[in-house]
């Protein structure tokens, strides 16, 4: 009998032991699932930033194209009440419009229609002159020296730079050229601007050009000149000669009709339909590496 109640009391230990051990087993695999949830939440508040910042950086080339484009741009409220303020201020706005419209489409229909064959084909004409006009003789690209840059106060992926294209006085350009070059290397850069497209701001930095750059997904890079370029020189196509607009109208979308067909050629050098961008008894602009690709 003794001997079975020291059995039982040994079975009891035992059962406890392991009781303990289960419990310390539970509490290491209980701290070891914490781990792995925290290096999962750390790992996907790291991907949450990077497309935040890839996400910033399409709505500020996103706007930027759409000013060029004529579209005003759109104020997205960031709060409700932000939300509901913007909405007292556009409901009259749309109410004066349509009051408009609709005043507009009664004088229409209480005017007679006459027939003007004429004046029908002459209009017809016109927008396809206008259409054959559209060139690269429209663009005043001119050769420009980078005399001072520095990162845009609002924007990670964007310079705002200082450049002298022959005028007299500087102009002020943003690109979004951070991630292919470093201040040092944007610093007394020479390439070629557009400086009669329409002004615009970018992130509240007003942009008087554009620099010329061979694109593709994963490169972007500068036009380079001639040796024996000077600043202000203009670039032209000789095939397209003619005197540059004042200004593009963005409305007309002259630099959408003309961009889609600015090239580089297999041979490097920067076109227009395969006519070199050139500098009259200098040369020919070329990309520095890239190769078949687009302009813009």
């Amino acid at each position: 009998m003794d001997h079975l109640t020291q059995n039982i009391t040994q079975s009891e230990k035992t059962v406890a032991f392991l009781r303990d051990q289960i419990a310390i087993l539970n509490a290491l695999a209980a701290k070891k699932n914490e781990s792995r949830e925290a290096e999962e939440i750390k790992r996907l508040t790291s991907e949450n930033e990077q497309l935040g910042k890839e996400l910033s950086l399409l709505k500020e080339n996103l706007q930027f194209y759409e000013v060029q484009n004529g579209i005003t741009p759109v104020h997205v409220p960031k709060t409700k009440t932000e939300a509901v303020e913007q909405k007292k201020t556009e409901e009259p706005k749309q109410q004066q419009q349509q009051q408009q419209q609709q005043q507009q489409d009664g004088n229409k229909q209480g005017k007679k229609k006459e027939k003007q064959p004429k004046a029908e084909n002459k209009q017809q004409q016109a927008p396809a002159a206008e259409a054959a006009d559209i060139n690269v003789s429209k663009l005043n690209m001119r050769v420009g020296k980078i005399v001072g840059v520095k990162k845009h106060p609002d924007a990670d992926t964007l310079y705002v730079e200082d450049v002298d294209c022959g005028e007299g006085k500087n102009r002020t350009v943003v690109s979004g050229l951070v991630k292919s070059y470093t201040l040092e290397e944007m610093q007394d850069r020479v390439g070629i601007f557009l400086i009669n497209l329409k002004p615009a701001k970018m992130r509240g930095v007003l942009s008087e050009g554009m620099i010329m750059c061979a694109s593709s997904p994963e490169k972007v890079e500068t036009l380079e000149v001639p040796a024996g370029a000077t600043i202000g020189d203009r670039v032209e196509c000789l095939a397209y000669p003619g005197p540059s607009d004042a200004q593009l109208n963005p409305k007309k979308k002259h630099w959408e009709a003309i961009q889609k067909d600015l090239m580089v050629t297999a041979d490097g050098t920067a076109s227009y339909k395969g006519d070199a961008f050139t500098i009259a008894g200098k040369g020919k602009c070329t990309a520095p590496t890239m190769r078949e690709c687009i302009i813009k």
